[in-house]
Parts: structure tokens; C-alpha cells; sequence
């Protein structure tokens, strides 16, 4: 999170670490919804037909700091930013509907109809309950994969038969 990646690694371009392990990569735009769905679907053949990993770098703008505690502004204009909302997939893709015909009408009630379902969904997971502590680690694997995870467990390797967050939840 505090170091970028050319201060971390002689290798900035993340995909092609895969060739250490003669894997398929590609690195791509992920702002071009085209561009990540043709490299989406040529590597996820690969790994269907031929059961083979392969390395997909998305390469995007993070339009915030990391935290409460960075506005994200320390190492960037907002002038870059600015930039970069330009080229948001969402108004990027906008466009290309817009120029496949679609109305601007059906774009907006599109636009508008996500909207109100993430913000029903922010409701809803506000109005529930908090879960159990007990719980939070429950289901988080497929089902049928016990066996595989059981070493992850509360209990192993040490022993510990229930899940404990020092202060509660939410503390």
C-alpha cells in the first residue's frame, strides 16, 4: 500500500512475471471494457479447454487515496485525476453504446436504475443485524471443501476452537 511498485520491483509491469513460470499473460487497459472482455475470454479458454493458469493484468486508476488517512493528493495533481475520470469505463462505455445507437434516454435510466440498487443494497446491509463473531468464518469456502481448508480453521494449527477480535466487532 506504501510503496509503489517501481520502488518494490525491477519488473513493473506485473504480468509478465508469469513468464518465470511459462505462463500465458496479457497485460491490458482495464478502463476498456472491450479490450478486458477479449483478453478475459482468451485466457479463460485456455484455463476451460486446456486447464491452463494464465496471468490477467488490469491495469486501471485508483481515483482515491488508500485510506481515511490519504486524500491521495500528496503524490498526484488533481489535475490527473481530473484526467483520469475522463476515461472512466463507465462513461467510456457510455459512449460506445451512445455510438451503437443506443438513446441517450435508456443510458440515463440504465445509469439510474444501478444506482438505486446499490443503494438499496447499502440499505439493506445496514439494516441487518451484525453477525455472530463465531460465524464470520463460516461459509466462506465452496461447499465440498472442508477437507481442503480444515488446517485454516479456528483450532489448527493451534489449537484455538473459536474466532476472537481483541476489543469486539466494530470496537
Amino acid at each position: 500500500m506504501g510503496t509503489s511498485v517501481e520502488r518494490a520491483s525491477a519488473v513493473t509491469e506485473l504480468y509478465r512475471r508469469a513468464a518465470a513460470y511459462d505462463l500465458p499473460s496479457e497485460r491490458v487497459d482495464g478502463d476498456d471494457l472491450l479490450a478486458v472482455a477479449q483478453a478475459t475470454a482468451t485466457l479463460l479458454e485456455g484455463a476451460r479447454e486446456e486447464r491452463q493458469p494464465a496471468v490477467l493484468e488490469l491495469v486501471t486508476y485508483r481515483y482515491r487515496g488508500h485510506s481515511v488517512a490519504d486524500a491521495g493528493l500528496a503524490y498526484r495533481t488533481r489535475g490527473e485525476i481530473d484526467e483520469h475520470l475522463r476515461r472512466d469505463p463507465i462513461y467510456r462505455v457510455r459512449e460506445l453504446l451512445s455510438g451503437e445507437g443506443v438513446a441517450d434516454d435508456e443510458l440515463d435510466a440504465m445509469l439510474a436504475a444501478a444506482e438505486e440498487r446499490v443503494a438499496a443494497s447499502v440499505d439493506r446491509a445496514l439494516a441487518s443485524p451484525a453477525p455472530a463473531i463465531d460465524g464470520l468464518a463460516r461459509g466462506v469456502y465452496a461447499p465440498g471443501s472442508a477437507a481442503q481448508f480444515a488446517r485454516m480453521i479456528p483450532g489448527s494449527p493451534f489449537g484455538e476452537r473459536e474466532l476472537v477480535f481483541a476489543g469486539g466487532l466494530g470496537e
